[in-house]
């Protein structure tokens, strides 16, 4: 159960992520498998960058375990997808959906940058959150 402390600051994250509008849901892009593969590497490397940025920040021992569970699961994805594209001979491409996450990814890390303590770790749920529902 979220204690009164996070029930109260809980719908002010949300508000904030949503009027961020980087989780705008859009039409899908045709895109290529190069560029598909690399969508995916992309995604995953942001989540991975957010975990490592967590564990340096985060004095809870829960979001600390859950970050380097985030490193150590999307690390192996972009492992096993990296193993996939070589066996299938695609390299991945770059693409404006890769560049919209990287950017998405910025502007929301310098959201929560300046956050401390327990609103940073709630901020950083809040684009956990949002960030799995792209």
């Amino acid at each position: 159960m979220l204690s009164l402390a996070t029930r109260r600051t809980f719908p002010l994250l949300l508000t904030f992520a949503a009027s961020t509008g980087l989780y705008a849901q859009t039409a899908a892009p045709d895109l290529s498998d190069p560029e598909v593969a690399h969508v995916a590497v992309t995604a995953n490397s942001i989540d991975i960058d957010l975990a490592r940025f967590a564990q340096s920040r985060t004095h809870n021992a829960e979001v600390r375990k859950f970050a380097g569970t985030m490193i150590t699961d999307h690390s192996a994805v972009n492992q096993q997808a990296a193993a996939l594209a070589g066996r299938l001979g695609v390299t991945p491409k770059d693409n404006a959906v890769s560049q919209s996450l990287l950017k998405g990814a910025s502007e929301a890390r310098a959201a929560i940058t300046t956050l401390q303590g327990h609103a940073f770790d709630q901020g950083l749920f809040v684009e956990v959150k949002f960030g799995m529902m792209m």
